[in-house]
């Protein structure tokens, strides 16, 4: 599909006017392993023709340490605006609050439904207080 949205964009000359988002996941061969997350992140920026993303998020937050360094350098380099972490479990929402809190996270993408309300607990006053 990245190359598809790239494509299309590209062709309508509309490439600057959208906001893209994209994922990375924390872990490669062994735990300390970026080379997953930066192939991945050079090919959807191929695929999307597409010097610089918007938000670029976490895909969970196991290893999110060490990702969350390569984003963040990333970010100082220009290559992305704003760094994100995605998390489906409350679990983690501690966590997740913890990043936002610090300031490390632009954007949070999680579970929140009319059955999943966990995230109303402390998260999303997190979310409020500190712009995100």
């Amino acid at each position: 599909s990245e190359v598809s949205v790239g494509d299309f964009v590209t062709e309508l000359g509309i490439a600057d006017d959208i906001f893209v988002t994209n994922k990375t996941w924390t872990t490669g061969e062994y735990l300390s392993d970026n080379s997953h997350s930066e192939a991945q992140f050079l090919r959807s920026r191929e695929r999307l023709w597409r010097s610089r993303m918007d938000v670029q998020q976490v895909h969970s937050l196991e290893n999110h340490d060490q990702v969350l360094h390569l984003l963040r350098q990333w970010k100082e380099e220009g290559l992305i605006r704003y760094i994100g972490a995605t998390q489906w479990s409350a679990e983690y929402y501690d966590t997740m609050e913890r990043l936002v809190a610090g300031g490390t996270l632009d954007f949070v993408q999680i579970a929140y439904t009319i059955h999943t309300r966990a995230a109303e607990k402390r998260l999303l006053q997190a979310c409020a207080d500190n712009g995100v």
